[in-house]
């Protein structure tokens, strides 16, 4: 793990989503005071417009790490509860998502600044360290600084770390050290008030509009069935296809063959997806929120079939809005070498106990010099073609996010910022709740054009090979 840790990160959003919280700024009375003792007033451009300032000044924050944080931090100081800042609160909450709100951490913030007799910032990190022991303090704690202090610093970066897999909650096990400290009822009160956040974080969502799933399924990682689908080719020219099931379930060893079916088209396929889905339909009915499809393809369906917008027979929403779909390489199944690779990568420096921020690698293009950064995890905020593609998967690279349309850009780069604040396990749950937050936002059409190869060589079926079910 680097040394070199940073609390913040730059935030990024689109166009249609800064202006909404220009405009929500500028209803807040105070917004004039926003360039008052800006760490960075120098790069502000000042324009004849209050609109046009205020739109200058969120450009600048955008530039710099912690920037956005710096001037809600700014704003409460004037606003505090105000009707105007807690509309400016729910418009943050939207486009840059934090695993705590954004008017808990503020508030948070406010509250233990106004504590006397709060710690020395010595014992501040070393409370810290006892939340995180193995982790990295932020470079920023230890170097002076005029723009924030020890206790902003650690309180925002405790925040990002969210809820490891220890279970603890960072920023909670910080805020209980530093009661101890100092007898304070609001920081009990906040300590309730997020703890029950985190422990209904999982809750089921409402069904919205007229839906023909009578339930919406929440997931964790790992769920405990995995429905592994292997789609082989006749040949290579051919466009029929074999198709084989596995069923794994979550603390038990090997695999159970379930379904078996040959010469299928591709138009047949979400018919061969139900009928696989049927073998485990009593499992399903007892535990309805419990499946992952998986599916192995050749390179060339991973990128222009788009498996995750199948609809099944008789259903109106795509598969990926039904359940988490994961797609994995069918060459590197066959390969022994590649899967070789693949075991290796993957259990190097147990990588889903790693946060993701600490592996990620974000490319805008296909890079040449992406070699040196085996063993990442590769977010690619374009459509990759199969020699790419290719050579992410020759060499073990075991979990690549890309987009199949130029719509999906802003939320894939919009969960590519909600992934720094979480460990690599929870990708998947997170991919699957924005794909349907995207469905119920875009009129259920799609789902957000999104893939994610996510290849765990601990659940690899037996070499493809056809036989009846066993």
């Amino acid at each position: 793990m680097s040394s070199e840790v940073s609390a913040y990160t730059i935030w990024s959003c689109h166009d249609d989503h800064k202006m909404k919280l220009v405009n929500f700024l500028l209803q807040c009375q105070n917004y004039t005071n926003l360039s008052s003792g800006f760490p960075w007033d120098s790069q502000i451009a000042f324009a004849n417009t209050p609109k046009k300032n205020v739109e200058n000044i969120v450009n600048t924050c955008l530039k710099y790490h912690g920037g956005i944080e710096w001037l809600v931090d700014r704003l409460f100081f004037d606003e505090e509860d105000s009707q105007p800042m807690s509309d400016v609160f729910n418009v943050l909450d939207q486009i840059f998502k934090l695993p705590v709100s954004w008017e808990k951490v503020t508030k948070l913030k406010s509250l233990l600044n106004q504590v006397s007799g709060m710690p020395k910032p010595e014992e501040l990190l070393e409370i810290c360290r006892k939340c995180l022991p193995i982790e990295t303090l932020p470079t920023e704690v230890f170097q002076a600084s005029k723009n924030r202090d020890t206790l902003v610093y650690l309180i925002d970066w405790l925040v990002r770390r969210g809820r490891p897999s220890t279970g603890k909650v960072p920023i909670l096990e910080f805020v209980k050290g530093v009661m101890k400290c100092v007898n304070t009822p609001e920081l009990e009160t906040w300590v309730n008030e997020v703890n029950k956040h985190f422990s209904t974080s999982t809750r089921k969502e409402t069904v919205r509009e007229n839906h023909d799933c009578s339930e919406i399924p929440t997931i964790s990682f790992l769920t405990p069935l995995h429905l592994v689908m292997v789609l082989e080719p006749k040949s290579k020219k051919s466009k029929k296809y074999d198709v084989q099931a596995w069923l794994f379930r979550k603390g038990k060893e090997g695999s159970e063959q379930i379904y078996v079916k040959e010469n299928i088209t591709l138009k047949e396929l979400p018919e061969q997806i139900k009928q696989a889905r049927g073998k485990v339909s009593q499992v399903l009915i007892q535990n309805p929120n419990s499946l992952t499809l998986e599916f192995f393809l050749p390179i060339d369906l991973l990128l222009n079939h788009n498996i995750e917008g199948e609809c099944l027979p008789k259903s109106t929403c795509p598969i990926s809005f039904d359940y988490c779909v994961l797609v994995r390489p069918l060459e590197r199944l066959n390969n022994e070498d590649a899967f070789l690779r693949l075991c290796q990568v993957w259990k190097k420096g147990e990588k889903l106990q790693q946060s993701f921020e600490h592996c990620a690698k974000w490319l805008t293009e296909a890079d040449s010099k992406w070699g040196k950064d085996l063993g990442k995890v590769f977010s690619l905020n374009f459509k990759p073609d199969s020699d790419f593609l290719g050579e992410l998967i020759g060499f073990g690279t075991p979990i690549v996010m890309w987009i199949r349309d130029e719509a999906a850009k802003e939320w894939h780069f919009k969960l590519y910022q909600e992934w720094l604040c979480c460990r690599l396990a929870d990708i998947p749950k997170t991919l699957y709740e924005e794909r349907r937050s995207i469905f119920w936002d875009h009129d259920k059409k799609h789902t957000g054009h999104l893939s994610l190869l996510w290849d765990d060589p601990n659940r690899a079926p037996p070499r493809f090979q056809l036989g009846p079910p066993t």
